[in-house]
């Protein structure tokens, strides 16, 4: 049953990990003064941000997956003293969208496309994406281990 359960928030937490990559891209462009020509955000696809005539294509390209991997981190931390009914899922979507950004930089570069082949066009080093993938899929694995599974540690403690 927790395996269903953990299935079932990896599906749900696709679209919002994505709405939050696209949303640094947006950001970004902001702040590069670039002109956004079209997002594409559907459930069912790859989202993408259209992004022209950027002073700093390399501050818009990383925007995406450094917001999308540390924002919701971000949130989490801001949150995980607290006491509220989605703290567990507020966890598990941290995990996922350091996990998701993580594998989609930190491997991409293989393939070279997306982020990864545009982050590569534009200079910046493999090793520096395999960092970016290491350093964030680690901190996604801590979060989920102990979020996700760090309380059934302690109740096994508790009952011992």
């Amino acid at each position: 049953m927790k395996y269903l359960r953990f299935i079932g928030f990896a599906l749900l937490s696709w679209w919002p990990m994505m709405a939050v990559h696209e949303l640094g891209h947006i950001s970004g462009a902001f702040f590069a003064g670039a002109r956004i020509e079209k997002v594409v955000l559907w459930p069912w696809t790859f989202s993408e941000t259209v992004r022209v005539d950027s002073k700093a294509p390399l501050l818009d390209t990383w925007m995406g997956p450094v917001f999308g991997a540390y924002l919701p981190l971000i949130c989490y931390a801001c949150l995980k003293r607290r006491s509220f009914h989605g703290r567990e899922l507020l966890g598990y979507f941290s995990g996922f969208c350091l996990l998701s950004n993580a594998l989609y930089i930190g491997l991409g570069w293989i393939s070279q496309t997306g982020d990864a082949g545009d982050l590569q066009r534009l200079g910046t080093p493999i090793p520096v994406m395999i960092a970016f993938g290491i350093v964030t899929g680690f901190l996604g694995l801590y979060i989920w281990h102990h979020e996700l599974f760090g309380n059934a540690h302690k109740m096994h403690k508790v009952n011992s």
